[in-house]
């Protein structure tokens, strides 16, 4: 068996457990300390067989995420950490509605708000403003989400 064998062997297995970008599957071939042309071989031959494809990787990040109440910027910083390219990725988070991430938010926040114990309105609010800025929702849709949780608070 040739090395070229080898390394694909080695990265199709790695992608038969899970999906890598092409950097990070770079990577850890690199760690097995391929050949860097033995590695370029073996990634034109699994681009070729669409068995890497860093857009089909980077969309269904994307819907993971936002699934898992996840804002834009959050998703962005983990493609980026995955390595994608900054292209990709824009398009990728470019897809992601801003009426969805407000109703994502609003219900993260519904959610958040019976766990998080005070009579303090100030402090709640704080805290539960906080908690969606760090889970990576943009400014204007955490102040959205602020809003429409209250109109339903005086609705009621």
């Amino acid at each position: 068996m040739s090395e070229s064998d080898d390394v694909r062997k080695d990265a199709l297995k790695m992608l038969e457990r899970k999906d890598y970008t092409e950097r990070k599957l770079r990577d850890k071939l690199i760690k097995k300390e391929f050949s860097q042309l033995m590695i370029d071989d073996a990634m034109r031959w699994l681009k070729q067989k669409k068995f890497i494809d860093d857009r089909r990787f980077a969309e269904n990040l994307v819907f993971f995420k936002q699934k898992k109440g996840y804002g834009k910027r959050r998703i962005m910083r983990d493609l980026f950490l995955r390595g994608v390219d900054e292209d990709i990725a824009q398009n990728a988070v470019g897809g992601i509605d801003f009426d969805e991430q407000v109703e994502k938010a609003k219900e993260i926040l519904q959610k958040k708000e019976k766990m998080v114990k005070t009579d303090d309105k100030i402090l709640l609010e704080k805290k539960l403003l906080q908690y969606l800025l760090q889970r990576g929702f943009e400014w204007e849709v955490v102040q959205e989400a602020w809003k429409r949780r209250n109109r339903k608070d005086e609705i009621l």
